[in-house]
């Protein structure tokens, strides 16, 4: 069939900046397993950059988009001021990012899924083409620093996944 179905893929971890105290990866102690993630500090800046690979069978309209699984340590509310730029590329040799998101504040709870998408479609399509077998890199910079970001504590970047139309 010619219909368009969606696929989550998640993204691994490919680094956190090594010159950045405010972005490091930690794993958290639960009964059974123990999950890890990228902490983000308040009061700085932080970045972690995650990669995929986009499904082969990508639809002509993919209609992709970003889904972060985040939470805050205290499980208070309050607002992440992020950043998102992402690249995709048939060779890992270079990587132009383009800019996604820019410097928004998403809302936080505990365990929340936010959605980052392009503003006037609600899709990255416009922003960032994907092409089957591409490499996806995903750059993510929270501005704990800004004004506008309210959070107050470290924010727990728990997971990334890339959702998109496949045939």
């Amino acid at each position: 069939s010619n219909s368009a179905k969606q696929v989550r893929v998640p993204l691994a971890l490919m680094t956190v900046q090594p010159d950045s105290a405010n972005a490091f990866w930690r794993a958290v102690t639960l009964p059974l397993l123990d999950q890890a993630h990228v902490g983000f500090l308040d009061l700085g800046e932080g970045i972690a950059t995650y990669w995929g690979l986009v499904p082969f069978n990508l639809h002509p309209d993919p209609n992709w988009n970003l889904y972060f699984y985040h939470m805050t340590n205290a499980g208070a509310g309050g607002n992440a001021v992020v950043t998102v730029r992402g690249s995709a590329v048939t060779h890992a040799e270079s990587a132009a990012y383009v800019s996604l998101a820019s410097a928004v504040a998403y809302a936080t709870q505990v365990e929340t899924a936010l959605t980052i998408s392009a503003v006037s479609s609600g899709a990255l399509d416009p922003l960032l083409t994907l092409t089957s077998g591409d490499y996806l890199f995903v750059e993510v910079n929270r501005h704990g620093g800004n004004v506008n970001d309210t959070v107050g504590q470290q924010w727990n970047l728990l997971s990334v996944a890339m959702q998109a139309n496949v045939l």
